[in-house]
């Protein structure tokens, strides 16, 4: 009985992953998805004060207080003020166990880019001075995907607005939910 059991079992996880090995044009475990850029304000950490959001989160899209326990490796970047010019620093620069990188893509606007830089050497691990007018790319820290695996998400972003003065940047950001997917455009 046992043994019937198990062959039922492994048939249909056969005929599972052969439904969805068949759709060619999607990778495995892709999460449908559409465009759905929004904004979001982050402050500086040279900021007086605490419960100011700091850092950002690409994976789930939220701004978040870093110096809540509950924070710890998870975001990607922080907003920083350096040298008297606002800065995005990737959460590895604080000495966090973090994979997440930012490619400066320069002056382009925010729709121009439909697929995150495959060669890695353009990501820093560094600080990276905002301008106003420049497209950012993000390769978020490791997460864990639809199907357990670990992988990157990537996201882009767009500085709208920056205050150095105050240390505040608003942004617009939208990403890509699937595993490992540079696309930053959902296939149509």
């Amino acid at each position: 009985m046992q043994l019937r059991l198990r062959t039922l079992s492994l048939a249909c996880a056969l005929a599972a992953f052969s439904a969805v090995a068949a759709c060619e044009d999607q990778p495995f475990g892709y999460i449908d998805w559409s465009l759905s850029p929004d904004t979001a304000r982050l402050y500086s950490l040279a900021r007086s004060g605490l419960n100011f959001p700091a850092g950002f989160d690409f994976v789930s899209e939220t701004p978040v207080l870093i110096e809540s326990q509950s924070a710890i490796n998870q975001w990607d970047v922080a907003l920083d003020t350096r040298d008297a010019q606002l800065v995005v620093v990737p959460a590895v620069a604080f000495g966090l166990d973090s994979e997440a990188r930012v490619a400066d893509m320069g002056a382009r606007g925010f729709d121009e880019i439909s697929e995150a830089p495959g060669d890695t050497a353009l990501y820093t691990a560094g600080p990276l001075r905002m301008q106003v007018g420049n497209l950012y790319v993000v390769r978020t820290r490791l997460t864990v995907g639809f199907f357990g695996q670990r992988c990157f998400a990537f996201s882009k972003f767009t500085p709208i607005a920056l205050d150095e003065a105050e240390g505040i940047m608003d942004f617009q950001f939208d990403g890509n939910p699937n595993c490992n997917d540079r696309r930053l455009r959902p296939p149509n």
